[in-house]
């Protein structure tokens, strides 16, 4: 199947400035995965520096000679989390000419949980005028932290504006993870884009990615980057976090009998507790609901977040 159709829609999207800032490209084959991403990038570049025009080519692209243009191919190996310090190094990095930059990185799928987790670190403070596109064979072995935070383009689909359900899951998880920590309903999207948020959001996906993926939910949440501004609030930080726990909880207990409440359109997010028997789950509401109870209490925040992932741990059965 031609992806013209696409190329054409997406210059659309391009000259409207629409663009997103990731997007994960999956059907078809690698290499026709590899030629959409050339050709896309070199659009974007085209059009974003005009006056840069003689570097952007598609053969410098292809040829991995320009530095705004970084391609993670890992060679059949395992993603790393050095690979992802490194993009991150460069990333950080101020460009040699312009300012767009594009980043790819094949067979997103097969990846090391640090490498992950340092990816979603990455994804979360991306510098500005940077633009992602991961490539995967296999969505389904994506990891949802990962597809939540993407649009999804299908190359076996012809049309993009049918493409858009991964993105509308996203905006939705985000408009029911703040509606349980804003303090101002009335200014949700000014909250949704505040640095808290963000950070909040950041740990609560790293939570949900390790549930299943680490043997120590204490040693994983040791190696979380808490910025100092989050540090400093910690205490009010642990106290939304328990909170949102507690409604995380309640909404896979409900999701037995199809009644979710807060989180109703997260089901890749949920797919890592769907193991937790009854009564799992009802220990472990338990358990959140008597950290929540002295909260108000504590001394220490951050050994009371450590006591709690021990007791969850203990609780998952495996």
């Amino acid at each position: 199947m031609s992806t013209k159709p696409l190329l054409k829609q997406f210059l659309k999207i391009i000259y409207n400035n629409k663009l997103s800032h990731l997007y994960l490209i999956t059907g078809q084959t690698l290499a026709q995965r590899k030629e959409f991403v050339f050709e896309l990038s070199y659009q974007i570049f085209k059009f974003k520096e005009p006056q840069n025009e003689h570097l952007f080519t598609k053969q410098a692209l292809i040829k991995g000679i320009n530095t705004n243009f970084y391609y993670l191919n890992k060679d059949n190996q395992l993603l790393k989390k050095e690979q992802i310090l490194q993009l991150q190094k460069v990333f950080h990095q101020a460009p040699l000419f312009g300012q767009e930059r594009i980043y790819v990185i094949e067979k997103i799928e097969k990846t090391t949980l640090a490498a992950a987790n340092s990816l979603l670190h990455f994804l979360e403070n991306a510098p500005k005028h940077t633009i992602g596109f991961l490539l995967t064979s296999n969505l389904e072995q994506v990891l949802p932290t990962i597809v939540s935070r993407c649009q999804i383009i299908n190359l076996n689909n012809s049309k993009f504006d049918l493409l858009l359900d991964e993105k509308k899951t996203s905006d939705s998880f985000d408009l029911s993870l703040s509606a349980l920590i804003n303090p101002n309903p009335n200014q949700q999207t000014l909250f949704i884009e505040s640095q808290y948020y963000q950070h909040f959001k950041s740990f609560f996906l790293f939570f949900i990615n390790n549930w299943q993926a680490s043997a120590s939910l204490k040693l994983a949440i040791v190696t979380f980057p808490f910025p100092p501004a989050i540090i400093n609030i910690f205490a009010d930080f642990l106290t939304d976090f328990i909170s949102v726990l507690l409604r995380w909880f309640l909404d896979l207990m409900y999701e037995k009998n199809k009644l979710p409440l807060y989180f109703r359109n997260q089901i890749n997010l949920k797919t890592s507790f769907q193991t937790l028997t009854l009564q799992q789950n009802i220990n472990i509401l338990e358990i959140i609901k008597r950290y929540h109870q002295k909260i108000n209490h504590v001394v220490n925040p951050q050994n009371m977040l450590f006591a709690l992932m021990i007791e969850l741990e203990e609780q998952r059965g495996f």
